[in-house]
């Protein structure tokens, strides 16, 4: 983000596996337990890797934490840079949002 310039912006990219709303929590489960398996192998560990992943092998709930802060943070963060944006002349005709 600094190159473009927001130097005090970090983010990075995380991917993860969603289930519809009113999925069963033995489900949801399955779903995790079977994953974090995958994920954890050290053959699967080696390929992300080689294309610079890092899996993590994270609960449910820690995972739908990690998405409550991200929203956000990012909810944040674009709030200020609209607001930046909306200071610079060429720029001053940015809407404002309700």
């Amino acid at each position: 983000m600094a190159d473009a310039g927001y130097p005090d912006i970090q983010g990075e990219n995380w991917f993860g596996i969603l289930v519809p709303a009113g999925t069963p929590k033995e489900i949801i489960t399955l779903l995790n337990r079977e994953i974090v398996k995958f994920v954890t192998q050290p053959d699967t560990k080696d390929r992300l890797a080689a294309i610079g992943l890092d899996p993590v092998a994270n609960t449910a709930d820690e995972f739908a934490t990690q998405i409550k802060t991200e929203l956000t943070k990012w909810a944040m963060e674009s709030s200020c840079a609209l607001c930046a944006m909306r200071r610079s002349p060429s720029l001053a005709q940015i809407p404002q949002l309700e």
